[in-house]
């Protein structure tokens, strides 16, 4: 089995200068990379044919061994992909000793940088030196590969390269209705959800993903995930699945609050499901006839992924409600009988919050109790506090309310 050593780990283990790769199929070829996960130090190796890969948090005496650790986490990493204990061992065949050489090249490289970046924002298994479900979760992500033009899956891609070199990946029985279904997950294998499932053509490495609609159900997409386009709704269902989630439709979410006013405000909510937290969005539904620039309130937070959905949408209503009943009190009119030389449209308070955001047209701009502001807008609005200290603070719209910050003055 080759295995390319990246530079920061040869100089980690304190080798000299590897010689170049011998001519070999890539797929028994893998890059190592050593790299620090979740405050564990972890070994990431990844296939240069296909992508695939496979993740352990490493100990001292495992670098001295490091052969026979690659060896046993790869053999770990495809049984827990779901590749069958007959494909696993005739692919090791012969292999049960590694040759440690330069890595496959750029684009080998390049992908298992994609893969670690991926890896950066999953939590760790701390009662575990394997880390299964890094390993299921990437494997599962939608990517590029070495050897392939377009969008596909690395597992998916292992699987076809172990049938090339005449190795059935799975076990009798175990055909197309089980892929995904391997250690919880459920990738969907209808051709309604899944286009990768409609035929063999759309199943190709060349296949490619429209930018303008899900690659699932044909709807407008809001997530990209390496250029792949997914809805909302998709987009979580995939996530649910890959981490064995229930399913919680979030079709035309949306809710209604009541203002300082008594007057009825509709928002429409989003969710998204993420590898740690679930992300909720709560955004004002404008008036189409009103003024252009009231681009509405927006409200977040997060739960856990074991949260009860319909209890984390309570809270978020509450949250709304607060937010409601407690302007910013930040941008104010001045009455129209003062003289001209003393009179300016608006004014600003000396403290209050609003959210960063952009604009139509990708420009920075500043919103303010749900008024779009420019930058020169907002600024002009504290003129009169020139020579005054300024201080800022930013917090995640996911935390609370300041209770300081929206005070009349």
């Amino acid at each position: 089995m080759q295995i390319g050593i990246t530079n920061p780990l040869r100089t980690f283990l304190r080798w000299k200068a590897l010689p170049p790769n011998e001519e070999c199929d890539l797929l028994w070829c893998w890059d190592a990379h050593r790299v620090q996960l979740d405050g564990r130090v972890m070994l990431v190796l990844c296939n240069a044919a296909n992508r695939f890969c496979c993740v352990t948090a490493m100990r001292a005496a495992d670098w001295k061994n490091l052969s026979k650790t690659c060896i046993d986490l790869i053999q770990r990493g495809m049984l827990a992909s779901g590749f069958s204990r007959d494909a696993v061992d005739e692919y090791l065949q012969g292999r049960d000793q590694c040759s440690f050489e330069r890595t496959h090249g750029r684009k080998a490289v390049g992908c298992m940088n994609a893969a670690i970046d991926y890896l950066m924002i999953l939590d760790c298994e701390r009662s575990s030196q394997f880390q299964r479900r890094m390993t299921l979760v990437v494997n599962d992500d939608t990517c590029h590969c070495a050897t392939r033009q377009g969008y596909g899956y690395p597992r998916t891609w292992m699987a076809e390269d172990l049938r090339v070199a005449g190795i059935e990946p799975f076990a009798m029985g175990a055909g197309k209705q089980d892929r995904g279904t391997h250690s919880g997950t459920r990738e969907p294998t209808c051709v309604q959800c899944d286009p990768s499932d409609n035929d063999e053509n759309a199943r190709s490495p060349s296949m490619r993903f429209p930018a303008d609609k899900c690659t699932r159900c044909g709807r407008a997409p809001r997530v990209f995930v390496g250029r792949v386009p997914y809805c909302l709704s998709c987009y979580n269902a995939k996530v649910e699945d890959t981490l064995g989630l229930p399913h919680f439709s979030d079709d035309g979410l949306a809710l209604v609050a009541f203002d300082e006013n008594g007057k009825a405000v509709e928002f429409a909510v989003e969710r998204l499901v993420g590898p740690n937290l679930t992300s909720w969005t709560a955004r004002e539904i404008p008036d189409s006839k009103g003024d252009k620039r009231y681009v509405g309130l927006e409200v977040g937070m997060y739960s856990e992924l074991d949260d009860d959905p319909q209890e984390a949408f309570n809270k978020l209503w509450d949250k709304v409600q607060v937010v409601l009943s407690k302007p910013s009190t930040h941008v104010f009119t001045l009455p129209t009988n003062l003289p001209p030389y003393t009179r300016k449209d608006t004014y600003a308070n000396n403290s209050g919050w609003g959210r960063l955001d952009v604009d139509d047209f990708g420009v920075p701009c500043i919103v303010v109790d749900g008024m779009r502001y420019t930058a020169d807008e907002f600024f002009n609005l504290f003129s009169s506090y020139e020579g005054f200290e300024l201080h800022w603070t930013l917090k995640d719209r996911g935390l609370g309310i300041d209770d300081s910050a929206p005070k009349d003055q």
